[in-house]
């Protein structure tokens, strides 16, 4: 599946990634879930 691709392709890159690209990739991903809950209510 394309999606689970493009996961595989973050975790090597997190993996890979130095420690505060990691913080933040992180905080992107609970800003986004955030907004979509949000739009959800």
């Amino acid at each position: 599946m394309y999606g689970a691709a493009i996961n595989k392709l973050l975790f090597s890159f997190l993996e890979k990634a130095h420690e505060h690209i990691r913080i933040l990739f992180y905080i992107h991903i609970l800003v986004v879930q955030v907004f979509i809950y949000m739009e959800s209510i």
